[in-house]
């Protein structure tokens, strides 16, 4: 079994709506070009598990998790540009480095 090419499917159809909506369509197919692209193998159990998830399920998390990286990279790119902001390097840093 291969945990490191599930964890990459489900991550990535989570991630990617396109993705996720091939995977929907076609599991067969999508396995194949994972397979291929990425030589990832699959038992035929996780193909048939793959091929039996709810994929729309996935929909939910998607616009969760694309909610929470905006909140995230806003907070950053905002605290970045901040004129007000504290934010000092660690003493003996040199971030020319």
């Amino acid at each position: 079994m291969s945990l490191q090419a599930m964890q990459f499917v489900i991550g990535k159809a989570a991630t990617d709506q396109a993705f996720r909506q091939r995977l929907k369509a076609d599991p067969l197919e999508m396995v194949g070009h994972i397979s291929a692209r990425y030589a990832y193998e699959f038992t035929p159990e996780e193909v048939q598990a793959l091929a039996a998830m709810d994929w729309d399920g996935l929909d939910g998390v998607a616009q969760d998790l694309d909610e929470r990286i905006s909140r995230v990279r806003l907070g950053r790119s905002s605290s970045l540009t901040n004129p007000t902001c504290s934010c000092t390097p660690e003493s003996g840093s040199n971030p020319d480095k």
